[in-house]
């Protein structure tokens, strides 16, 4: 999976979960989506390890604040 497939499905994620289209060029972070809270970052992970079919350690789940750091720790996950 390339680095631009990884990137959309984060994105349609994304915007399911909080529930606004995130368009191709914006950096979604947790501190400046104000919808995006404690629920919703799990809501998130969930809906990322299903449809990535990969398990994110406690350390990764800390840093899934953005967009673009997200796409960073499934590429590595795809690259393992």
């Amino acid at each position: 999976m390339t680095e631009q497939q990884i990137r959309s499905k984060v994105r349609e994620i994304l915007s399911t979960v909080l529930k606004r289209a995130v368009s191709a060029d914006e950096e979604v972070t947790r501190k400046l989506e104000e919808h995006w809270d404690s629920l919703r970052q799990v809501e998130i992970i969930f809906s990322l390890e299903e449809t990535f079919n990969i398990q994110f350690s406690e350390e990764e789940m800390a840093t899934l604040n953005s967009l673009t750091k997200i796409v960073e720790v499934i590429k590595l996950h795809h690259e393992a």
